[in-house]
């Protein structure tokens, strides 16, 4: 997810170059904005697995395919207002600015989450196999 955010990033603060390289340059910037944020429908599911575990991950993965149509729905309402006030670009930009807190959320949520597993597992070593792992069925 952090690759995906920092590609989507880049794609949409460099979507204003388009212009310059024309009607092909343009063709390949969607096309690559739309690959990469196609991505979400395999790695959300496999987070969510991964993060809530095998019998919370399917509740969690319809609740976040949920917020996405909801999020696509006030997208639509919110750009039909900023286009007039901001023009289309600083609307891209807006949407490269939400794509850069995705890749530092997703940054943080990382290392924090890999700071919890180290320790976990320093204690599953110290202690031995006596513990039960929570996200094992």
């Amino acid at each position: 997810l952090m690759l995906q955010s920092a590609l989507l990033t880049l794609l949409m603060f460099t979507f204003h170059s388009t212009t310059s390289g024309g009607s092909v340059m343009y063709f390949i910037w969607v096309c690559s904005i739309t690959f990469v944020s196609a991505a979400n429908f395999s790695l959300l599911p496999a987070a969510a697995s991964t993060f809530f575990g095998p019998q919370n991950g399917k509740l969690k993965i319809g609740l976040l395919y949920i917020s996405q149509g909801v999020g696509a729905l006030l997208q639509g309402l919110l750009v039909m207002g900023w286009h007039v006030v901001l023009n289309w670009k600083g609307v891209i930009n807006i949407f490269g600015i939400c794509s850069f807190l995705a890749f530092a959320f997703s940054a943080m949520l990382y290392f924090v989450l890999k700071s919890v597993h180290d320790r976990r597992s320093s204690v599953l070593a110290k202690f031995g196999a006596g513990i039960s792992q929570p996200f094992e069925e």
